[in-house]
């Protein structure tokens, strides 16, 4: 650190200070702004969503149990039975679900940790790279330039697997739709409840077509 006196034109001075390595500085200041983890602290992905999966898995099989429960009772019921079929449907559903759903989280949970060890790899790799290069503040912009868009192009992979996960669902709760629908028209006596059923599944099945379309063209 030095010290500075000015004198202004009216005579006035005063001391002003510099510091006398700015490019040391930045080249700190950036080093330190683009520090990756190190292999210790990595978000732990995979545990995260291993225990997030075990804790939906039984939410869905407590409601594949309750719609399983339900159309037994609606089958007994002789007012409500043509609903009973579509209990069961949605029961097998969530059965599957019980167990997809876990299994997706935790291969999107290794993904991610994957992504994170990679991206600490690819930094050190660059860090060994830049190491021979004398001006510490082009070396420090280097780094921080690399992690941007790597960061980037982490985020836009996840939001592009966000959208096929969720075409994914809308695409098998379209097939719940149409999968109970049917049963229920199947199940219903007389012309007029059938068309009412039917058309209702229609719309419910074009709906959630359009909406696995829409995430479908945004992957």
């Amino acid at each position: 650190m030095a010290f500075l006196k000015m004198t202004r034109p009216g005579g006035v001075s005063r001391t002003a200070h510099y510091d006398g390595e700015p490019a040391a500085r930045g080249a700190r200041a950036t080093q330190g702004a683009t520090a990756m983890p190190q292999s210790n602290e990595l978000i732990k992905h995979k545990a995260h969503a291993l225990e997030a999966g075990l804790l939906l898995s039984p939410v869905l099989l407590a409601i594949a149990a309750g719609a399983t429960a339900g159309g037994v009772l609606l089958e007994r019921s002789h007012s409500d039975s043509h609903l009973g079929p579509a209990a069961f449907i949605a029961a097998a559903y969530f059965f599957v679900s019980a167990a997809a759903v876990p299994l997706a989280m935790y291969r999107e949970g290794c993904i991610e940790e994957d992504e994170d060890r990679k991206c600490k790899m690819d930094c050190d790799v660059l860090d060994e790279a830049l190491g021979e290069i004398s001006n510490p503040t082009l070396a420090g912009l280097a780094k921080a330039n690399f992690k941007q868009i790597r960061i980037f192009t982490v985020i836009a992979l996840r939001q592009a697997r966000t959208s096929y996960y969720a075409s994914l669902a809308a695409a098998s709760i379209s097939l719940l739709v149409l999968a109970a629908g049917g049963a229920m028209t199947i199940a219903l006596d007389g012309t007029s409840p059938r068309i009412a059923a039917g058309s209702v599944t229609a719309v419910g099945v074009a709906l959630s077509g359009f909406i696995s379309a829409i995430f479908l063209k945004t992957y």
